[in-house]
């Protein structure tokens, strides 16, 4: 008998994470407030990108091809802005 109560909140507690908690892993506490500011229902949650990230994505880096090699400098930087170590 208890085995059964205890397969019942089991049930009723994954489905109510499934619907009503939505995915905040690798989000600042900004984002999360425009997570549910934009009020993306949870189940979507987890495909969800935020403008700030969604910008980033879409900036070009400027290069110049003059003498076969790229501007390393806008690539490291950029990377570094991001919150990725520069590569030797």
């Amino acid at each position: 008998m208890i085995l059964l109560v205890f397969f019942g909140v089991l049930v009723f507690g994954y489905f109510y994470v499934f619907f009503f908690i939505p995915e905040t892993k690798g989000l600042s506490l900004e984002e999360v407030d425009e997570l549910y500011t934009a009020k993306v229902v949870p189940w979507k949650s987890s495909t969800w990108q935020p403008r700030s990230r969604s910008n980033e994505s879409n900036e070009k880096v400027d290069v110049h091809l003059e003498d076969g090699k790229g501007d390393e400098s806008s690539s490291s930087s950029s990377d570094h802005s991001l919150g990725r170590p520069p590569y030797v």
